[in-house]
């Protein structure tokens, strides 16, 4: 048996959280181990952000330069996804050696494999004994478990950025933005598409009068979406796969399991480590601190009471890393964060929703506008957009943007940094904008 090792902060993930409270804590003097049962990098790196916006540029050009066709622009266009998918590799195909070396020369200990709890400061890795004076789970999430009969050929939100060949026929269970984003690529790249959700509304995390106006888009592309619909069954044919639901069978040569993400913690033993939890979440304190282990820090997509967001991952490690170093004093603040959904058109939202707004008690003025029709949209020769601003009526501050269109993505920033500073609609009044663009137009959002 090997003999136990021991570190003064042991992480367990290569993702941002896990990655950074490595490096930082090393910075501090800690000895460090680090573990990944995938190849180190995480999801956004290798499978999620970063090569999702790769393939989104791609498809982000195509929609600009045919919606200028019979304006200006002439000829054929099409994406090559065999040559696209290659460019996309060179984004992710470094990262686990880069993050490998990177590790090496800051003296951070590598292991691979899975780590299981073996009590509240031990772990087995392989046939590895570690302790640890403290233990950070950043093991991040994983696509959540489907059960009905032939889920078995579902391919993972994960396995979707492998897809060498463009399939002809694609089919996305579940309809949140892992298989919009998807789904708008795909179609663009010439792939028919259904994206098949067992509830009414899709996209539930973001307005849905913005929704509607980027479903219209969905539609015209060619996108088959079925809303209320179950999945039952998946059947394999000879040469594609049929979909049993309760309104129908559809046929395709991929099915992708976009029913979401939950915490990757299902093989830690936490029972063994002492660190309480319901069989879905971690149980924590104000800290990000397990409440029956205090050894044991958590971050990043793991942690479900907050949002899955790469930037999130970032917050939380420097909160871990001021706890560890000092006690724990430090508290995230989720306050205005904001998320964006990479469709055509782009759907952005940060701080409360109108029904977030009215349970908290807040009097307040919507600022709602179809501009599908506006100047910017149509200079742009774009199709949809439109924005949904909350105001608290009696302080005048922002309590929430959702928007829809072009470059929203980036203007959402602007309000993001309004909630989180407690900027009031005269404070943003008083900016000079750079004209003609979109952040210009947030003067006509606010009112």
């Amino acid at each position: 048996m090997a003999i136990m090792k021991k570190y003064d902060a042991f992480c367990i993930g290569t993702g941002i959280a896990g990655s950074l409270i490595a490096q930082d804590l090393k910075k501090e003097g800690y000895s460090i181990g680090i573990v990944d049962q995938r190849p180190y990098g995480g999801t956004c790196a290798l499978y999620g952000c970063n090569p999702k916006k790769v393939l989104a540029g791609a498809s982000e050009a195509f929609e600009r330069a045919t919606s200028y066709f019979h304006k200006g622009m002439e000829g054929e266009l099409s994406i090559n996804w065999h040559e696209l998918h290659y460019y996309m590799l060179r984004f992710t195909e470094t990262i686990p050696s880069e993050r490998e070396i990177k590790y090496k020369d800051l003296g951070i200990d590598m292991y691979h494999g899975i780590a299981q709890f073996a009590g509240e400061h031990e772990l087995q890795i392989n046939k590895q004994k570690i302790y640890a004076e403290k233990i950070i789970i950043a093991s991040g999430s994983r696509p959540r478990t489907l059960t009905f009969p032939g889920a078995e050929y579902l391919i993972t939100s994960d396995e979707f950025f492998g897809l060498k060949k463009l399939p002809e026929h694609i089919i996305f269970i579940g309809g949140g933005y892992i298989s919009f984003e998807s789904a708008h690529i795909m179609a663009r790249a010439g792939a028919k598409v259904t994206i098949l959700e067992n509830s009414a509304k899709p996209l539930r995390n973001f307005d849905q009068d913005l929704v509607r106006l980027m479903l219209k888009r969905s539609k015209e592309i060619g996108i088959e979406l079925r809303c209320d619909t179950e999945t039952r069954k998946i059947k394999k044919e000879d040469n594609y796969y049929l979909v049993e639901t309760n309104h129908g069978k559809f046929k395709a040569n991929v099915v992708v399991n976009g029913a979401g993400r939950v915490p990757y913690i299902d093989n830690l033993y936490l029972e063994k480590g002492n660190v309480e939890y319901d069989g879905f979440e971690i149980k924590i304190n104000e800290y990000l601190q397990s409440v029956s282990n205090h050894a044991v820090y958590i971050a990043g997509d793991v942690n479900v009471k907050s949002m899955a967001l790469t930037p999130v991952g970032d917050l939380e490690h420097k909160i871990v890393v001021q706890n560890i170093l000092n006690g724990n004093y430090a508290k995230p603040d989720y306050k205005g964060i904001p998320s964006v959904a990479f469709t055509l058109p782009l759907l952005a939202a940060c701080g409360l929703n109108e029904r977030e707004a009215e349970e908290q008690g807040y009097d307040v003025i919507i600022n709602y506008s179809d501009t599908s029709d506006s100047y910017t949209t149509k200079r742009l020769a774009l199709h949809y957009s439109g924005y949904k601003i909350i105001i608290d009526k009696k302080t005048d501050h922002i309590l929430g943007a959702h928007l829809c269109g072009h470059h929203v993505d980036e203007v959402i920033n602007i309000f993001a940094l309004a909630i989180r500073n407690n900027l009031t609609v005269i404070d943003l009044r008083e900016m000079v904008w750079a004209f003609p663009t979109v952040s210009s137009t947030i003067e006509d959002m606010i009112g």
